[in-house]
């Protein structure tokens, strides 16, 4: 008998009833949804262009724009951005309108009420009204190409039909406001000065002084003016921050960058050679999109923010430019002093002030499931504004002492997209620099090359000038003796070319000596990696050796943390008493300050100071925040303590520090107990299993899916890596006690360009991929090289199988 013929019918018609239809409609969804990757090839009639474009992609998706017209390169690049980020063009308007809650409920009413409150869209607006008539019909070119692919009605990504919204159109006012975030991403102050505010009263003066550096005289007496319902309300608006940073990737200690210049002078071909690297929160996709564009006078090349038409790091045909986060001050806190009699008003010079106020409302969508739940009332937003800015406590409820925000961004008539659409047409270092004499905000150091072998720093954006302290803690927002007096002159920013020892370097660390004119910042970043590059460039050029493009690529791979060894050799001096400890000070014992993935004594030297440092300074700031307060606020505050100020704290001030008896030796070896115990449950208890590779991970999140179970699996992607905080190859993130060490800060991209009079070479590598659509092979093809410190060259491929040519189409719909 045929027992095949037999078999199972009840399951056989189960599996053809059941199993084979959700088969086909997951076919059938994995198609409809692939029908939103880009089509790249044949021709597209669309609304909006002069004249034809050809756009070209790469075997990696990098798109080459050649219009016969400025106004068109940039309309087509607006088309490409649509096509490969929209979802992200989408995310980031709703971040800076303050519209996350719309989709996602009442989790995000408190980025929402901060981003009203900060009023970002509003201030774009007045941005538009002062830029030029060519700085504005890039705007209006680049909207109009990303609403040419919405009225195509394509499929949209997946995330729409998940979230079930559609794209609004985009405006000129969209990417003017994406500026501002940009500006408010490398705007750190504000958290560094409410930290300051909630610990000045509550630690000793020697205290504070090594954690967080010296203060000015009387800051005591300014911090005063806070009453203690003001610290309960700006320690609701740190952890806001906090988690703005974590989801929102926007803000943290760590956003800087590394760029460097080095003459032709000291390289290999003759040429000047310039390296980039700008750190911000990972996130998928990168915020950075490569292209190239041509048109009738502009030809540029390198890294796009999405949601901009022009080049923001990168080169045209003569000029070549990088930038990090310069770390100004230009954020300053204002405590108002309201009318007893009338607290619609505050006084300003003497005089009582009604503030300004608008009421903004947030629609908040639901919980699941929405269909059977009543919708939910609009949260009203009660936004005031004084001359110093908007009043931020107001975020978290009413108050009766208001502090008020002020900082550059926010000032009317902004000019710096002007600054950027300039310098991508600039041919030499005068209109280079005449062309970001028009920046305002971010503050940047810029490094320069250009084709006639010259190199350049200048340090750009408007940075206050004060009277009174220099913006570490809040301001008596009545007295004119503490308002800004202006800003410091263009003409007087930190700037130098064709220095003596041809090259110039900056890591953001501090820009200017003691014997600059004006303050600039008390928030530097560590210098080992300015200290770390320039040691590297000076060993090659004192060995007699020329500094080449691989020279360069191993540079960017560094990842020897200089600041470390001072501590590391201090630690590996202790005997240990245990079979456990012996074996871990041994490791550290021979370790160089190498952070590389395979490195043990990295394991062990970072995961031993983690808990040194808790074991100092966690009781310390208990004690001042009180024991309920949020742990991420304890946590970001431990980790800006520097190894240095670890090893002051042990050796000066052990009494203060080494809790209950002035004991550090006991507290240092059980901080390495503690440290042993969490590497063994985390990679196992053999110490030859402990490479720091695997303690952590590089953690690149989806902007929505990342949070949600199952979807953060297919979204999310995560990579061993190496590096440290103070790295060249920079890493910094969060501690899990069950995961180890999630990278969620590094570097976005890199890039490294020869300024050739007749060969011009770039390289580059975002950090995830061209695409945000995970269906796309380029949604994460760049992770892998990326971690690898691998490069590709960006050059228009002389032969593609992918070209779209975009053809203006009259109104009514007819072909032109």
């Amino acid at each position: 008998m045929n027992s095949s013929s037999g078999g199972h019918p009840i399951l056989i018609r189960f599996g053809l009833f059941v199993f084979l239809p959700i088969i086909v409609l997951l076919l059938m969804s994995a198609w409809y949804i692939g029908q939103s990757l880009p089509k790249s090839t044949g021709e597209s009639y669309v609304t909006g262009l002069t004249n034809s474009v050809k756009v070209s992609r790469d075997e990696d998706g990098i798109v080459y724009i050649n219009a016969e017209t400025n106004e068109d390169a940039y309309f087509a690049l607006g088309y490409a951005h649509a096509q490969d980020r929209m979802w992200q063009l989408e995310f980031q308007r709703r971040i800076v309108q303050g519209r996350l809650s719309e989709v996602f409920g009442t989790d995000t009413v408190p980025y929402d009420a901060w981003m009203r409150t900060l009023g970002l869209d509003r201030a774009a607006k007045s941005s538009w009204e002062v830029l030029s008539p060519n700085a504005k019909a890039s705007l209006t070119s680049y909207a109009a190409g990303i609403n040419a692919w919405l009225e195509a009605k394509p499929q949209l990504p997946v995330e729409f039909e998940v979230l079930g919204i559609t794209p609004e159109k985009w405006t000129e006012y969209d990417s003017l406001a994406w500026i501002k975030v940009f500006a408010l991403n490398l705007s750190g102050n504000l958290s560094v000065e409410l930290a300051n505010s909630l610990s000045i009263n509550k630690m000793s003066e020697e205290q504070r002084s090594q954690i967080y550096g010296d203060y000015p005289k009387g800051a005591p007496v300014t911090v005063s003016y806070l009453k203690q319902h003001s610290i309960d309300s700006l320690t609701a608006l740190l952890q806001n921050n906090l988690n703005i940073e974590k989801n929102l990737k926007i803000g943290g200690k760590y956003v800087g960058s590394n760029a460097w210049v080095i003459s032709g002078e000291h390289t290999a071909n003759g040429a000047p050679l310039l390296a980039n690297d700008p750190h911000l929160g990972l996130q998928l996709p990168s915020p950075w999109y490569v292209a190239s564009l041509k048109g009738s006078t502009l030809n540029v090349t390198g890294m796009t923010l999405v949601g901009l038409p022009v080049v923001i790091f990168g080169r045209n045909e003569q000029v070549a430019w990088g930038g990090t986060n310069m770390m100004a001050d230009t954020q300053d806190l204002y405590v108002e002093q309201l009318n007893p009699s009338n607290s619609s008003e505050y006084k300003y010079e003497g005089e009582w002030i009604q503030f300004e106020t608008r009421t903004e409302l947030v629609d908040v969508k639901a919980e699941f499931p929405e269909s059977l739940r009543y919708p939910l009332e609009p949260v009203k937003v009660e936004v005031k504004t004084s001359v110093n800015g908007p009043i931020i406590t107001g975020v978290n409820g009413a108050i009766d002492q208001p502090v008020a925000l002020k900082w550059t961004a926010l000032m009317p008539k902004d000019t710096s997209y002007e600054s950027f659409f300039k310098a991508n047409y600039a041919k030499n270092w005068d209109e280079f620099k005449h062309a970001f004499s028009f920046h305002v905000a971010p503050a940047l150091n810029i490094v320069y090359a250009d084709q006639d072998n010259n190199i350049a720093y200048i340090g750009i954006g408007k940075i206050p000038k004060r009277n009174h302290g220099n913006g570490q803690l809040p301001s008596p927002g009545w007295l004119e003796s503490h308002q800004w007096k202006g800003f410091i002159p263009f003409e007087e920013m930190p700037s130098s070319l064709n220095p003596e020892s041809g090259y110039l370097i900056n890591a953001n660390n501090k820009v200017a000596d003691e014997n600059y004119a004006y303050f600039i910042s008390n928030d530097w970043a560590h210098p080992a990696r300015a200290e770390r590059i320039e040691q590297l460039i000076v060993e090659k050029i004192a060995s007699g050796q020329k500094v080449d493009i691989d020279y360069t690529k191993r540079m960017h791979g560094d990842e020897i943390d200089i600041s470390a060894v001072r501590l590391a050799k201090y630690l590996s001096g202790f005997k240990g008493e245990t079979e456990s400890q012996k074996d871990a000070i041994e490791r550290l014992q021979n370790w160089s300050g190498n952070m590389a993935q395979d490195s043990i004594g990295a394991t062990v030297f970072y995961m031993w100071v983690r808990n040194l440092r808790e074991a100092l300074f966690k009781d310390t700031f208990t004690s001042s925040w009180g024991e309920d307060e949020k742990q991420a606020i304890l946590q970001s505050e431990l980790e800006l303590i520097e190894y240095g100020e670890v090893l002051t704290a042990i050796e000066q001030s052990p009494q203060d520090w080494c809790k209950p008896d002035g004991d550090c030796r006991s507290l240092i070896l059980s901080s390495l107990d503690s440290a042993t115990e969490q590497i063994s449950k985390l990679v196992g208890g053999n110490s030859n299993d402990w490479q720091w590779g695997r303690l952590q991970k590089t953690t690149y999140e989806h902007s929505v899916f990342s949070r949600v179970n199952l979807l953060d699996i297919i979204f999310n992607r995560e990579i061993s890596n190496g590096g440290a905080p103070n790295t060249i190859n920079v890493a910094s993130g969060r501690f899990d006690k069950s995961e180890g060490f999630q990278q969620i800060f590094g570097a976005s991209f890199r890039q490294i360009i020869s300024m050739g009079k007749v060969e011009k070479r770039h390289l580059y590598m975002n950090s995830t991929g061209q695409s945000g659509n995970i269906l796309s092979d380029h949604y994460d093809d760049m992770i892998k090289p990326f971690q690898e410190v691998k490069y590709f060259k960006l050059e228009k491929p002389s032969q593609t199988n992918h070209l779209l040519t975009l053809l203006p189409e009259i109104n009514g719909g007819g072909k032109k």
